[in-house]
């Protein structure tokens, strides 16, 4: 189930993680990608918190799939 974040542009969490998984890797680029905080801005410590939530999950999917990979040879 999905979230909004931000409701002006009907943003959710999970474009976040979506946008984090494409290279996005600070409000900046959310807000490039996506309009993230362009209209009122209320959304941009949620937003925030959902991309570092989203690169830390990213981080530790990478270092499993490193140690598969690694286990498998």
């Amino acid at each position: 189930m999905s979230v909004y974040v931000c409701v002006c542009m009907a943003i959710t969490d999970r474009q976040i993680c979506e946008a984090a998984q494409g290279g996005a890797r600070n409000l900046k680029d959310l807000r490039r990608d996506l309009g993230v905080a362009r209209e009122c801005g209320h959304c941009a410590a949620y937003a925030r918190q959902c991309l570092e939530e989203a690169k830390q999950d990213q981080k530790k999917r990478d270092k499993t799939k490193r140690l598969v990979t690694v286990n498998l040879f």
